[in-house]
């Protein structure tokens, strides 16, 4: 069978070349046309009850807010220039794009009230809105409206008095986070002065803020390209070697993009490293390939046969390289993310390109191509350079030694008892607060930290809703007594800054009717009573929708709002567990209490979907990994002694990443996955040249050695232009990519020390039957 695949390969050269190139201007048309943006509803995992809770209630908060922070430097807000300064920001964000009008909230806004009890009824005039005062007498009664009502100080206005919030919230599927980024960037700078400084954070922003670093990550994957053909060439003293694997790499990626807008996928910059590493796989799979052609054109110096025997020793292992890596990404689909959903699907596919480009146009670009001169010169040159000459030559006795192969064996096994033990301290989920995906001295994280100091729990809300079974429930006093006691239970959390819900809000009217003495800020005991202060809170000026965040029209629903300090893992689940503890305990036939919305709702849905899906991903893909190999090589043996290699370089990765404080999120998860197809890779096309090796020699130890010494030389180039090319993403502002580029260089470096030290030990030691056959 493979005598006629290598033959319609060679013979049918120009239909093949015909066929590639009109196919690769129509993925290049449609490539050209993949908008590069974020869809924020593929970034949420859908089915999780925490999303679903939130889509059910959107009124009550989504999650795609920003949190600004009005500063002052010089003496605290309450000047008329600065609180004018409040209301004409607030005017502004209004006529943002795609922004939520009803979630607009701040000291400069209609909707933020002050409830008064006058001689004729309740009068609740908007605190602020619409001008600032400008006596003294004015401010100072602000100042002691802001002080006396805890839903405001402390929350809209900074302890110190020094810094006023503003919150906004978008429409989920309309947002555009570079045009939000842009827009607050100019508000940023006209309100901005010597004595204010604006501080911005939230979701929509820091999405902004990434793209605005899309120039520089261009830079740096264009520097990336240039050093690892540079380092190639260093290598190969060959352009034929380094320009038909870039033109492959460059052929898959145009056809990978055009599969992803052809199904309306978008790209997006979050996940822009990932196909850096499919054309990493690319570049390896096709390097393999064309050396393979160079050292069979040296020693026949027939160019067509050269490719024929390449395409039958070759075109098999290939093909199970690139189905392992293929359905090892299409894995990443099965996490409940539709981001991870269309990156699997898309990733996969742009994997299966490299089977007609490389394992049948390769060969075919070969034949086109004038013949290398002084091929034999240059095979010469390699084989007494000093990788194929001194290391590979010294890797290769060594594995033939009595008992260097049991003592390799061991350092290893050593090793995966550190690594066990380190990988105890991987952490799923954001470690800090500020975001992972930019450098800790960015200025979104420089804000984020300074929020926190000032505003604790600004931008850490937690929303439980209280849904009722049937219209009027939240009146009655017995559940609003039970959300009472409710606040109360999380209050005692120390992370929790503060809690917030109608209740307060009606307890607020019934002490204003006591002259704001603090001994009646108390529910009323009836149900009249409650709908009295309810009926009372709404009718004193204000207007449709100023309560929305609170409870729904038809008094059935209510919303408790718990901020916290921070989001990290042990605070979410303190949070969840305290609150999950309360509802066990506390029933009633009136409600029911339904968990949790806000960001940590979201963040608490990604940390969970990311560990039921971390462990089961990683080993599926190494099982399919190995069933693949099992049936390529017939031979179970086969898979077992590929994926040990794989598994081992996994959980060293993971163990640095312990190590460093690097958790386990959405974006690394990916990473570590499709980082196994590197090296799945390295190992099929060392088996392969093993058995090839044996069948001509009939002697382990030399077909060890010759393996190690043809196929090894292509292992180490891929990897070494892999760990160089990345090194200079450690320079990026943005500290994913540099994280990831750090991350990628140790595990290609613990594949290829598996599959050139661990992997031919293993052969040595088992002798496996299915590569010793002549």
């Amino acid at each position: 069978m493979i005598e006629k695949i290598a033959q319609f390969i060679v013979n049918r050269r120009l239909l093949i070349a015909i066929l590639m190139l009109a196919a690769t201007g129509f993925f290049l048309y449609h490539a050209l046309q993949i908008p590069i943006k974020t869809f924020f509803p593929d970034l949420l995992p859908q089915n999780h009850s925490f999303v679903k809770l939130i889509k059910k209630h959107p009124k009550f908060g989504g999650t795609n807010s920003v949190i600004i922070g009005m500063e002052v430097k010089d003496g605290d807000i309450f000047t008329q220039k600065t609180l004018q300064k409040i209301i004409d920001f607030s005017n502004e964000l209004y006529f943002l794009p795609s922004v939520d009008r009803t979630k607009v909230v701040s000291l400069g806004v209609n909707k933020v009230r002050n409830a008064k009890i006058t001689s004729w009824g309740i009068s609740s005039p908007s605190i602020l809105f619409p001008e600032a005062p400008k006596t003294k007498e004015g401010i100072d009664q602000l100042k002691a409206d802001v002080y006396s009502n805890p839903a405001y100080y402390g929350n809209l206005v900074s302890l110190d008095a020094k810094v006023a919030l503003l919150k906004l919230g978008f429409f989920e599927d309309k947002l555009q986070p570079r045009l939000v980024y842009k827009e607050l960037q100019e508000l940023k700078k006209r309100f901005e002065d010597d004595n204010t400084k604006i501080h911005i954070v939230g979701e929509p922003y820091l999405y902004g803020v990434i793209f605005s670093y899309l120039p520089q990550t261009a830079f740096f994957f264009l520097v990336t390209v240039v050093a690892m053909l540079l380092i190639a060439f260093i290598y190969t003293r060959s352009f034929r070697l380094i320009l038909i694997p870039l033109s492959s790499a460059c052929i898959c990626a145009v056809w990978g993009l055009g599969f992803m807008q052809l199904m309306h996928f978008n790209l997006d910059p979050l996940i822009l490293v990932i196909p850096l590493l499919i054309s990493a796989t690319a570049l390896s799979h096709s390097i393999q390939f064309n050396w393979r052609i160079n050292e069979a054109y040296a020693a026949s110096g027939n160019l067509r046969e050269s490719c024929t025997t390449s395409i039958k020793g070759l075109f098999f292992p290939g093909l199970t390289g690139i189905l392992t890596d293929g359905m090892g990404i299409f894995l990443i689909s099965l996490i409940p993310i539709p981001l991870m959903n269309k990156l699997g699907l898309s990733m996969f596919l742009w994997c299966l390109t490299m089977i007609p480009v490389i394992l049948i146009f390769n060969p075919v670009i070969n034949l086109y191509l004038p013949a290398m001169k002084n091929v034999k010169k240059w095979r010469e040159r390699r084989r007494n350079g000093f990788m194929e000459s001194i290391l590979l030559k010294k890797l290769g006795n060594l594995n033939c030694k009595p008992k260097a192969p049991w003592s390799i064996a061991c350092i290893f096994f050593v090793m995966a008892l550190v690594a066990f033990y380190l990988n105890m301290g991987l952490q799923v989920g954001d470690i800090q607060e500020g975001t992972p995906i930019l450098q800790d001295s960015s200025e979104y994280n420089q804000d984020v930290e300074f929020m926190a100091q000032r505003l604790p729990g600004s931008m850490n809300p937690m929303l439980v809703v209280v849904e009722g079974k049937e219209e009027g429930a939240i009146k009655e006093p017995e559940l609003l007594n039970l959300v009472d006691q409710f606040q109360a239970h999380m209050a005692k959390i120390p992370e929790v800054t503060y809690t917030l819900s109608i209740v307060n809000l009606v307890k607020g009217i019934n002490m204003a009717f006591w002259e704001n003495n603090p001994n009646y800020f108390i529910l009323p005991d009836s149900a009249r009573g409650v709908y009295a202060n309810l009926h009372l809170l709404t009718s004193g000026g204000a207007e449709p929708g100023d309560y929305d965040t609170y409870y729904d029209f038809d008094f059935k629903d209510l919303n408790i709002t718990v901020s916290c300090q921070n989001h990290l893992p042990a605070t979410i689940n303190k949070l969840l567990t305290s609150a999950e503890e309360f509802i066990s305990t506390h029933k009633t036939d009136k409600a029911e209490f339904k968990l949790a919305g806000g960001r940590v709702g979201v963040i608490a849905a990604f940390n969970e979907s990311i560990v039921v899906h971390e462990t089961s991903t990683l080993v599926a893909a190494l099982l399919l990994t190995g069933i693949i190999a099992s049936i390529v090589f017939r031979s179970f043996l086969a898979g077992l002694l590929l994926v040990i290699p794989l598994s081992l370089a996994s959980w060293f990765t993971f163990a640095y990443m312990a190590t460093q404080g690097i958790p386990i999120n959405l974006q690394t998860l990916p990473v570590s996955i499709i980082a196994i197809g590197i090296g799945v890779d390295y190992g099929v096309y060392l088996l392969s040249r093993i058995r090839e090796e044996f069948g001509k020699k009939g002697n382990l130890d030399g077909a060890v050695k010759e393996a190690i010494g043809t196929a090894g030389n292509a292992i180490v180039l891929t990897a070494i232009i892999i760990i160089a090319g990345v090194v200079f993403w450690n320079f990026s502002d943005i500290k994913f990519q540099a994280e990831m580029g750090l991350l990628l260089s140790i595990v290609t470096l613990f594949h290829l020390l598996g599959s050139l030290l661990l992997l031919p030990a293993m052969v040595q030691i088992i002798k496996p039957q299915f590569l010793m056959k002549k």
